[in-house]
């Protein structure tokens, strides 16, 4: 996890996803790699799979803001308006 971590923060992207599909198959409830790979995915365009992601990730860890917050974000972006506000709330 914490090399995809260093990978996106250098720009590698595509080095960043493959690290980060590996820590989520390793460990599917670890929120903090779901929430980065989020991250990732949106910067290369699969903003779908960056929503299911996030998700996921508020499914393990429903009190986590910071995810809930991306996720309003991903959501008003992808024109999901109504989602987006019940996020915010």
């Amino acid at each position: 996890m914490n090399r995809g971590a260093l990978r996106e923060l250098y720009g590698d992207l595509p080095g960043a996803r493959a690290d980060l599909d590996v820590a989520v198959r390793l460990r599917p409830a670890a929120t903090v790699a779901r929430h980065t790979r989020a991250r990732v995915r949106a910067g290369l365009g699969d903003l779908e799979g960056a929503l299911a992601d996030l998700d996921a990730a508020l499914r393990a860890r429903p009190d986590v803001v910071d995810i809930l917050v991306s996720r309003g974000a991903l959501r008003f972006q992808l024109g999901d308006v109504p989602g987006a506000r019940d996020d915010a709330e």
